[in-house]
C-alpha cells in the first residue's frame, strides 16, 4: 500500500459501518479508502498490537476502556501486543506474514532473525517455519541414508527414492543441486 493514505477527514468507522464525513472528490480518494482497508485487513495483528501497545504506554490500564469489551482482553489481542513488542516496526524487515513473526516471538533474537531470514528466502509457509523451529521434518516423508554412497533417500512405502536435490560429489559429501 505504498503511498496510499486514508484521510481521517473523509471517513470514519462507526457502529459497524463506514460513515462518510464528506463526499469523495475523486477516484483517488476512494483508492485511499480501499488501500487502507486492505492494508489494515492484511496487517490486523500489527495494526491492533501497535495501537494497543501505544495506548497502554500512554494511558496505562485505562487503555482497556478502548476495547469493545474492556472486561475481557482477548487472548488474540494479548498475542498481537506481545509480538509487536518483540518486533518493533523498525525491526520488521522480512516480507513475511504476522504469523511468521508470531511463531518466532519467544525465541532468542539471533535465532529468530536467522529463521525469519531463511523463511523469507526459502518462501516457507508458517507451518514449515514452525516445523523448523521444533526441529521436525515433514511427517509424510521418511528419510534414510544409503549404506553404499551415504546419499539421503526418501522412503515411500517400501521403496527408496534418491532425493533429487542431493547429488554426490567426489569426496563423498552431498551438495544441493542448483538449477
Amino acid at each position: 500500500m505504498e503511498g496510499t493514505q486514508l484521510s481521517l477527514d473523509l471517513v470514519e468507522y462507526k457502529e459497524r459501518k463506514l460513515v462518510w464525513l464528506r463526499t469523495p472528490e475523486s477516484l483517488q480518494d476512494m483508492e485511499g479508502v480501499f488501500g487502507m482497508l486492505t492494508y489494515m485487513t492484511e496487517n490486523l495483528g500489527w495494526s491492533w498490537g501497535d495501537a494497543y501497545n501505544m495506548a497502554s504506554d500512554l494511558f496505562g490500564e485505562s487503555a482497556a476502556q478502548l476495547l469493545p469489551d474492556p472486561k475481557r482482553v482477548p487472548k488474540t489481542l494479548a498475542n498481537w501486543c506481545h509480538v509487536c513488542r518483540q518486533f518493533p516496526p523498525e525491526s520488521r524487515v522480512y516480507e513475511l506474514s504476522f504469523s511468521h513473526y508470531s511463531e518466532c516471538a519467544n525465541l532468542d533474537p539471533d535465532r529468530r532473525d536467522e529463521l525469519l531470514r531463511t523463511a523469507e528466502l526459502e518462501e516457507w509457509t508458517t507451518s514449515e517455519l514452525r516445523k523448523m523451529i521444533h526441529g521436525e521434518r515433514p511427517k509424510l516423508k521418511k528419510f534414510a541414508e544409503c549404506p553404499c554412497c551415504h546419499a539421503e533417500l526418501q522412503i515411500e512405502g517400501s521403496v527408496l527414492i534418491p532425493m533429487p536435490e542431493t547429488v554426490m560429489i567426489d569426496d563423498g559429501s552431498a551438495e544441493g543441486v542448483t538449477e
